[in-house]
């Protein structure tokens, strides 16, 4: 009961008991952590010497709201040293300006070369696997790797000194008709390289050898898109010759054209030539060829088929 003398008013009298109120449920849910951090019964004899310094965790949780019952206790008089909460370590940057590095924590250091490796994009035409190949190498670079970019001086859509998407993406490169012409037009420049990205990868005639040297002897990481399939979903070039050492492979899809006129978005796996040639290696764009799914590649390259029948077919393969 309040004292008589406190109840000067029934908004005060009712503030008081409110407190009181609160200070018992406090009490109430304290007494269990406390029992359970002190290693104490209710029926133990030692639970009166703990009951006061219960009270005094209450004026602490008071006083802390957010404090742990932990905490409200180590600050109760007597209490042992054990049970005192270990400090919070607080972080601190060892790098101001940088990212946040808890102290303790070394900084971890930037890789000064890639693993050596090899990274295959494959898909049909317009899967967007030199918008991908592009994408890797500003990811690269990004990281502080010397990157060189190669394509097949065969590709001169767009421009003959450059990487070009089809939906723009532009970027230097050498071009050559060979991976060992690359090479020697590096030059001294070709050791500092730890990375080779190599666009059109199907029609270098030396890809396999050199990937696989560049990455087993020469620790480098290659980096490469091409088509796995010609016009006639037949083997192109070494690309696949490539997979089992690969690192990763990514098969890209575009989506097909004639779906797309019928309002439906199927992806396409395969390149159907458009174009009256029936030349296997024919580079060119959305003129020459079209992104189609598997039935429409069947119904419509089988119109194409006397067309096909009638020129003969080629002995290279298409691009």
């Amino acid at each position: 009961m309040l004292p008589r003398a406190l109840c000067t008013s029934g908004s005060s009298c009712s503030s008081l008991r409110a407190a009181a109120a609160s200070r018992s449920r406090l009490r109430a849910a304290l007494a269990a952590p406390v029992r359970r951090l002190l290693g104490l019964g209710s029926g133990s004899s030692t639970w009166q010497c703990g009951s006061e310094r219960l009270g005094v965790a209450v004026a602490a949780q008071q006083r802390r709201p957010a404090a742990s019952a932990l905490e409200a206790v180590a600050e109760a008089d007597g209490a042992p040293e054990a049970l005192r909460p270990p400090p919070i370590p607080r972080p601190q940057l060892r790098y101001p300006g940088s990212h946040l590095h808890l102290a303790g924590q070394p900084r971890p250091l930037a890789a000064d070369h890639p693993h050596p490796g090899i990274e295959i994009f494959l898909g049909p035409m317009f899967a967007g696997k030199s918008t991908a190949l592009l994408r890797r190498v500003a990811e690269l670079e990004a990281k502080g790797f010397n990157v060189a970019v190669v394509k097949s001086s065969k590709d001169d859509r767009y421009c003959s000194s450059s990487v070009v998407t089809h939906n723009g993406l532009k970027r230097p490169c050498f071009a050559a008709p060979t991976l060992r012409a690359f090479r020697e037009a590096a030059g001294a420049d070709y050791a500092s390289f730890q990375v080779i990205a190599v666009d059109e990868a199907q029609f270098f005639p030396d890809l396999h050898d050199f990937c696989s040297h560049a990455a087993d002897h020469e620790d480098k990481r290659l980096v490469l898109a091409g088509l796995d399939g010609d016009f006639q979903r037949r083997r192109f070039g070494q690309v696949l010759d490539l997979l089992p050492m690969a690192d990763s492979v990514v098969k890209l899809t575009a989506h097909c054209k004639f779906c797309k006129q019928e309002h439906k978005h199927v992806p396409a796996l395969f390149s159907l030539r458009i174009a009256a040639d029936s030349r296997q290696e024919l580079v060119g764009g959305a003129d020459t060829y079209a992104p189609v799914c598997r039935r429409h590649y069947v119904q419509l390259a089988r119109l194409r088929q006397p067309d096909e029948q009638a020129h003969g077919s080629g002995s290279g393969e298409a691009a």
